[in-house]
């Protein structure tokens, strides 16, 4: 036969309800033009191009490839365009894919893929197309995706179990591409990526379940440019070898968005996720860990450069060394976040419950971290209770029964430049000093915050410090200490409008112990007072009502964040079960229940900021009490403007062309793109305006600008009531 094979046809070619068996030939059926094949089997064939080769367009359906061998390309179907449908791929062998190998648009649907071998990749090679409504099964290859090996591709609704990859991808190796609706099981990369290895691509609504990786990614490694999004991880390993990244995911650069992520393991790094510059929004992370003697870091996330964490709930996580739950080497920021019960610590060198290491819950390891809106609550940790860091920014955060138990800080522990602002710390505990917070960093701040029933074994019942601090506008209630119940100082210490209640220290300095040659400064507050000061009647109408303890506060307008307030009554006792109203700029916004601690916690959302404007407003805070009598507090919440970025170039433009459109793009605090507003270029003394689209993209139409010459230009945002101006400069070239 012409070619080598045992069909051809030089044009359009159909074959039906045929058996090939035992037949060898450059390709079994081989289809110059428009081809189809339909209900034939194919047994025992080997073949160069595979067994049936379309060369043009054309669909094979119904038809079961068997124990076939492929010496080049595949075993099976070699197709540029069309489809392969209602397919069964069993036992086969090739030399680069084992079943399917296509080169230009193809659709393979409803297929079975089952104890396939292919070499370079695995049982379909796709470069353009889907693969849909299909499943793989003990399939293996030596190279790269075992199950599909796809460039710009899509695979959805595919069902993966029990394929292996020698290299990478125990299911999937993707450049380019989206994986959609499909379940993942059992899966492994003997190098990277139990399930998926992959630049560039999409992962969504998919599931992953006990896949195993060598090194990086125990069900999914991206190199480069990743999207997931509500995606379940559950028990994947990075972990057959001693450095492993991720357990889970390993990702540079990209986004997480509401996954969950429960009972993965990473051999040393990042127990669910490693991640290089990306963003976790709105996900879940349980029961995760990162394991290996000093050196375990992260037991949910650990972030190598920048990273950010939004909205997000880590419970149970654990990491050898630092971390409990996440780890940052960078800059990072966490915002309206919860953290529970995660602790580090390596097993074998926990003695009498004393644990070595960073940050029960979140470590700032390398470099300056900012966390907002979040609460951490029975966290454990041996520096660093719930949070160690290496300067950074810590406001309306919530520290609730953490403990460190090696050096000190209950809640936090940190070195460098810090600033703790609105933020409550109530039952926290340190074995040595500062029972919520042990701090040794010049130019730190603590204002607006409270200190309730914090206690330290040695010195600093609620704070401990080692270098100039400054405090404003705090309230230190029932600390203990064996020395300074409320604070140990060997620097020295500023303390402003702050108040003083019940702490106690075994050697009698009960609120504030100075040593060394610390020096205290006050303001409405004397060192004779501070002995015997007590809580006045924080805004309360009557003997007989309730006092109400809360503090100013800031938002960005966009985006709002968390309040808390505490309630006592007339006995100085923290009230529970009352029913707290807030009230914004006149305007009743809603209520809280405080709860076992007094705290009533409330959430000022961003339409109740965009409804009051920006600016300085007023908070109205009110509890009912006995005998019609209300209590009431006044604060001042100061709402803030969204910062806005404009990103734009200097570029060069014909002089004969009439129109010259030029474009910029205006985006957000975040990053994100600001839509539908009006932006202006001034430019040779012309102003020309623009609207931003969906993508926050404006093109300018620049027109009888036709000088030859190199032009200043301005490009201006006027800012409006929820973003702030916004200028930028370039230069112009007509040529």
């Amino acid at each position: 036969m012409e070619s080598g094979s045992i069909l051809y046809f030089n044009s359009t070619g159909t074959v039906l309800d045929s058996q090939f068996t035992n037949d060898i030939g450059s390709s079994i059926i081989l289809i110059k033009g428009l081809g189809t094949v339909e209900n034939c089997n194919f047994n025992n064939t080997i073949s160069a191009l595979g067994a049936v080769c379309i060369e043009s367009e054309g669909s094979v359906n119904n038809s079961k490839f068997h124990n076939n061998s492929g010496i080049a390309n595949t075993s099976g179907v070699c197709i540029n365009n069309g489809i392969v449908e209602n397919c069964d791929f069993n036992n086969n062998s090739g030399n680069y894919s084992s079943s399917i190998y296509s080169i230009g648009d193809v659709t393979v649907n409803n297929c079975n893929f089952t104890d396939n071998l292919g070499n370079l990749s695995g049982a379909v090679h796709i470069n353009r197309g889907i693969v849909q409504n299909s499943k793989f099964l003990n399939n293996m290859v030596a190279g790269n995706g075992s199950g599909v090996y796809m460039l710009n591709a899509t695979v959805q609704n595919c069902d993966f179990d029990s394929d292996i990859a020698g290299d990478k991808g125990g299911a999937i190796f993707a450049h380019n591409g989206l994986v959609k609706d499909c379940r993942f099981t059992n899966l492994i990369g003997l190098i990277d990526a139990g399930a998926i290895f992959a630049y560039n691509v999409t992962i969504e609504d998919s599931y992953f379940y006990n896949n195993t990786a060598g090194y990086d990614g125990g069900a999914v490694c991206i190199r480069q440019n990743g999207i997931l999004r509500n995606d379940i991880f559950e028990t994947n390993y990075a972990a057959l070898n001693r450095k492993s990244h991720g357990g889970a995911l390993n990702i540079n650069k990209g986004l997480v968005d509401n996954c969950f992520f429960n009972n993965s393991i990473a051999v040393q790094i990042g127990g669910a996720i490693y991640a290089v510059d990306a963003i976790v929004n709105n996900s879940v992370f349980n029961n995760n860990s990162a394991f290996y003697p000093f050196s375990g870091y992260g037991g949910a996330i650990y972030f190598d450069t920048h990273g950010v964490v939004e909205n997000s709930n880590f419970t149970n996580n654990h990491a050898d060394f630092s971390g409990g739950a996440i780890n940052f080497m960078g800059r990072g920021s966490i915002r309206n976040c919860n953290f529970e019960n995660n602790d580090i610590g390596y097993e074998e060198f926990i003695m009498d419950d004393i644990r070595f290491g960073y940050g029960g819950a979140v470590s700032g390891y390398g470099a300056p971290i900012t966390v907002e809106d979040s609460e951490f609550t029975n966290n454990l940790g041996g520096i660093g209770g719930a949070l160690f860091m290496t300067g950074g920014n810590v406001s309306n955060c919530h520290f609730f029964n953490n403990t460190a138990t090696y050096s000190g800080g209950g809640a936090i522990n940190s070195y460098r430049e810090t600033n703790i602002d609105n933020s409550t710390f109530i039952n926290n505990f340190a074995i040595g000093e500062g029972g919520a917070i042990d701090i040794d960093v010049r130019n730190a701040t603590i204002t607006n915050s409270f200190f309730i029933n914090n206690s330290a074994t040695e010195v600093g019942g609620a704070i401990s410090h080692d270098k100039p601090l400054e405090l404003k506008n705090c309230l230190f209630y029932n600390n203990n200490a064996s020395s300074g119940g409320a604070i140990s100082s060997r620097d020295n210490l500023t303390v402003k409008y702050s108040i003083f209640d019940s702490n106690s220290a075994a050697d009698g300095t009960d609120n504030i112990v100075l040593n060394g040659n610390a020096r205290l400064w006050t303001e409405y507050v004397t060192p004779e007072d501070l002995g015997k000061m007590k809580a006045p009647d924080l805004g309360a109408s009557s003997a007989n009502s309730y006092a109400i303890i809360a503090s100013n506060s800031a938002y960005v307008i966009n985006y709002g964040g968390k309040y808390s307030v505490m309630v006592k009554d007339k006995n100085n006792v923290l009230a529970t079960g009352k029913t707290v109203t807030f009230f914004l700029n006149g305007k009743k916004i809603g209520t809280a229940v405080t709860n076992e601690n007094g705290m009533a916690k409330f959430t000022i959302t961003a339409k109740m900021l965009k409804a009051a404007k920006a600016g300085t407003k007023k908070l109205v805070i009110k509890v009912d009490g006995p005998n019609n009598l209300v209590a009431s507090k006044t604060v001042k919440v100061t709402i803030k403007k969204e910062k806005t970025k404009i990103a734009a170039k200097s570029k060069s433009f014909k002089r004969s062309k009439k129109v010259k459109k030029y474009a910029i793009t205006l985006k957000n605090s975040k990053g994100k793109a600001i839509k539908k507003v009006t932006v202006y270029l001034k430019v040779k003394g012309k102003t020309f305006k623009a609207k931003t689209n969906a993508k926050g993209k404006a093109v300018f139409k620049i027109k009888k600008i036709n000088k030859k010459g190199t032009f200043k230009a301005t490009i201006t945002f006027k800012g409006n009531a929820n973003y702030k101006k916004a200028v930028k400069k370039v230069k112009i070239k007509m040529k």
